[in-house]
Formats: structure tokens, sequence, C-alpha cells
């Protein structure tokens, strides 16, 4: 295709598209055909030759439409907006013909300048204080991640230790003085996970958020949730059912309900290199929980020996000797 072809075929395009846009409400929502209808309307093997634009426009209405649900119907109120307005549709073929790549403000200086100056044009008009910055995400998961990313970070400083006291020495969420938690920027990161799951497009990092802002609602240890952080945690390993995920939610599950069912979740896990370490330590401390000192203490010196973090050594060691006679 030639730059000729290229604005006939646009044209002409264009024109159709408009045409589908102005006659969309008179058309069904939903497709009528049957699994496989489309594919057989097309050829096996590829053609030796490309279309004019009258017969890509008449196989669009034919052979495609047919298989179209319409998601900008007036009459199709689905979880995902279409989000293709006129305007949005004319900024996708500029995109497309610019070939932008916009990872980074040098890839394409413009794309990052404009896109901040939008943003404040945005938050303008919504009324917020400038103060307030903001950027494009592609999907409400990355946008959940990066309020994960910036809290965590904030609340360490933008340093490289953990979540430790000044001493090095580990403190687990039980022993942590919720008073000293940073409230403005838990009831910050809150607002945010509620905003992004009432966008109804949940994928793991809300469903993480989510339980992060379950223990950040309880005043004290003692006061969490834990069934709903279970219930939680068994939406996020049908979305995510990774090792890691799975001996979270046998600790929620424990903490719910008893640790013998916690431990029976465990006994179901397989034994992954990626979640020995943890699994050792918190099968420790379910037995300890029901009352198995020996076995315990056995298990968290396993913990201990698998891992290299040496606050998470004294700790697991210290729980150890606590229960040894």
């Amino acid at each position: 295709m030639d730059a000729e072809q290229f604005r006939q075929l646009g044209h002409a395009l264009v024109d159709w598209i408009a045409q589908y846009r102005e006659t969309l409400e008179s058309r069904a929502v939903m497709s009528p055909v049957q699994p496989g209808e489309i594919k057989a309307r097309f050829p096996r093997e590829p053609p030796a030759h490309g279309g004019a634009a009258g017969e890509v426009i008449a196989r669009l209405e034919a052979d495609v439409l047919p298989g179209i649900t319409h998601w900008n119907h007036p009459g199709f109120f689905a979880y995902f907006p279409s989000i293709t307005s006129y305007a949005s549709i004319l900024g996708d073929l500029v995109c497309a013909g610019l070939g932008v790549q916009g990872m980074s403000w040098q890839t394409s200086p413009a794309a990052t300048e404009v896109e901040e100056v939008v943003m404040d044009w945005l938050r303008q008009m919504v009324g917020l204080s400038d103060a307030w910055t903001g950027v494009i995400h592609d999907t409400a998961s990355t946008a959940t991640l990066v309020a994960l990313i910036c809290a965590r970070e904030r609340t360490l400083a933008f340093g490289d230790a953990g979540l430790q006291k000044s001493g090095g020495e580990l403190v687990t969420m039980e022993d942590q003085e919720r008073d000293q938690w940073n409230s403005a920027l838990t009831a910050e990161g809150t607002a945010l996970i509620t905003a992004a799951m009432r966008r109804r497009q949940v994928g793991p990092y809300q469903l993480q958020a989510a339980i992060a802002a379950v223990h950040n609602g309880a005043p004290r240890y003692a006061d969490t949730d834990w069934p709903q952080i279970a219930a939680l945690y068994a939406w996020l390993e049908r979305l995510s059912p990774t090792p890691p995920i799975r001996l979270s939610r046998a600790v929620a599950v424990a903490m719910a309900y008893g640790p013998r069912r916690g431990l029976a979740l465990l006994d179901s896990l397989a034994d992954d290199p990626l979640i020995r370490q943890r699994e050792r330590a918190v099968r420790a401390h379910l037995l300890e929980l029901d009352g198995d000192p020996v076995q315990a203490a056995h298990l968290y010196r396993e913990a201990a020996a698998l891992t290299q973090n040496l606050a998470e050594r004294r700790y697991l060691k210290l729980r150890a000797q606590r229960l040894e006679p």
C-alpha cells in the first residue's frame, strides 16, 4: 500500500465508521453467530492480493460485523466501557500514524509533556488543588500497583530498609504500634483502592490492595477482620493461583477459622522452592497456636536456616528458643 492508496482507503473507512456509529442503535447488541461461524467465512489460505477499498468495506459488513458485540450501543450497559468517542478514534489514528512510543520522555518528549498538560487540565476541571499531579494508566490494575509501590516507598523514606524498627529487628504486624502508622498515607491508599474497586475491573493488584486496606481498617491487630481477608485471598487465588498466594490464603484461613484449617491447606501445597522457607515459618506458627511447641520449635529453626535475612533469622531463632525446654 502506498500513500495514495492509504488516503483512499482511509477516507473510505472513516466514512464507513461514521455511518456505522450513526446506525448503531438499529443493530442488535449481541452477536447472533455460533462458534466457528465467522472463521468459516474466510479462506483457509492467505489471499495472494489485498482488496480495494470497496472490497474491504464489503467484507467488513458481510463477514465481520455479524460477529461483533456492539459495546458502543446505547442499550449495552457493560462493565468495560469501549472508550471510543469520535475524538478518541481520531486520537488513536494519529498515534498509530506517528508510531508514538511513550515509555519515557526521551522516547517521545511530546507524548510525556502533552500528557502532563492534559492531566493538569483534568485536575482543574474536577476541582483538585494544584498539589495534585497525574499520569494516564492503561488499566486499573496498573494504577493500583503504582499506588502500592508509591505508598511503600514513601513509608520507607525511599530507602532500602524493610518495614522494621531502626534497630534492624523484625516487627510482625501483631507487634506493630498502629498509632505510628502514617494515617494520612493509609487513608489515601484506602481511598485509591476503594475507587479502583468501584470500576469493577478487579485484578490481582486491586485485591492485594483491598487486603491491605482491611488490615489498615482494624484499630488493633485483635480487631482484624480475618474472615473478610480470607475471602479476598480466595478470590485472589482464583485470579492468580501462585504458591505465595496459596500460602498467604492458608494464613488468613487459619487466623479466621483456627490453625487446623490453615494446616490442612498447607498440607495441600506442593513443595516449592519459592515458598519453602515461608511455609516452614507459617507451619511452625500454626503448630504453636495449635499446642505443639516441640514440632513448632523444630520448624522455626528450619525456617531460620533457610533465610538469608539476618533480622528474620534472629526472630525465628528467638521464637524457637522460647518454645524449647
